[in-house]
């Protein structure tokens, strides 16, 4: 980042641009560098997020074992005669 500031400069400074293509060009370099930086940050985040799936599917998977059987009973409506509408 600090080459592209000091190449806009030096092309500034030597009159190869103008003084609106030095503004143009750092701001360019400034977002581009700001989304650059904003996108790794979001990639740390989404793997951050990824490890507590992870850790969340282990969780799931060995505390409700996937072969046990379930058991289910029967409403409660059903055993006491409560007229369904």
């Amino acid at each position: 980042m600090l080459a592209s500031y000091g190449y806009v400069a030096y092309s500034a400074i030597r009159s190869l641009i103008t003084v609106g293509e030095f503004n143009l060009y750092i701001g360019a370099i400034y977002n581009l560098f700001g989304s650059f930086n904003s996108v790794v940050a979001q990639c740390i985040v989404f793997r951050h997020m990824s490890k507590y799936v992870d850790d969340y599917h282990e969780y799931i998977r060995t505390a409700i074992p996937q072969d046990a059987e379930k058991e289910t009973e029967e409403l409660p409506a059903a055993r006491c005669g409560v007229p369904r509408l």
